[in-house]
């Protein structure tokens, strides 16, 4: 809530460990002053942490353009709050021209170099653990299989699949369907559809989506199988 150039809320969260992304919003009461600067609206947390560094208010019909920002040269924790100079009168403008408007004030947008290094640490981290997750569900693929068949040489099951990965807190919720035809004893043909349910990536930095994993296999004898994923 922004009541006055020097009376507004602010989030300091300095003294823990921030993880995940939140987006930034102005409470639709607030009083807005054009061509001025909000200092440290938020401490501790890096643009990295934020799902959005910029957009338009509306109130008393006017428009402000506002940014979340570094100082060039200031603390790396340190994200003021800027409003632009003046009302917009047209389309706001685009992140380049409001870039270039913000550095010519000394200010950055865009993260800073420790920003980008936590940022890229964190990807990675969260990204290991989705690859290390998807590896596993892949794994468990190769071992479907049909062994009771019907009077007509048919197989057809349905099952569900948990995976989780102990080094990270990731897990995933599937439904299965596995369906074969026996040629005969030792040969047959078959398939899969694994579709997941739920699945949960804290963090929130990268996802993985809900597209099934389908596959079809040859199998032949009891311990020899061809698998096409």
């Amino acid at each position: 809530m922004f009541s006055s150039p020097s009376s507004y809320g602010k989030l300091d969260v300095s003294a823990g460990a921030v993880t995940g992304v939140m987006n930034f919003n102005i409470n639709s009461a607030s009083s807005l002053t054009y061509n001025n600067t909000y200092a440290t609206v938020l401490n501790g947390l890096k643009l990295n942490n934020l799902g959005n560094s910029y957009r338009t208010f509306t109130s008393g019909g006017n428009v402000y353009q506002w940014a979340l920002v570094h100082r060039v040269g200031g603390p790396a924790t340190q994200t003021d709050l800027v409003i632009q100079p003046a009302p917009l009168s047209s389309a706001p403008p685009t992140l380049a021209e409001l870039k270039a408007a913000l550095l010519a004030d000394s200010y950055l947008i865009a993260p800073i170099n420790c920003d980008t290094q936590a940022s890229v640490a964190a990807l990675g981290n969260s990204l290991q653990g989705l690859f290390a997750m998807q590896s596993a569900g892949v794994i468990n693929g190769m071992t479907y299989d049909c062994s009771l068949f019907g009077p007509n040489n048919i197989c057809v099951s349905a099952g569900g699949r948990f995976t989780g990965i102990s080094a990270f807190p990731n897990n995933t919720v599937s439904a299965l369907i596995i369906s074969a035809y026996r040629f005969s004893p030792n040969l047959r043909f078959g398939g899969y559809l694994d579709q997941n349910l739920s699945q949960s990536t804290p963090g929130g930095i990268a996802q993985l989506n809900n597209g099934p994993m389908v596959s079809v296999y040859l199998g032949y004898g009891h311990k020899v199988r061809m698998a096409l994923v």
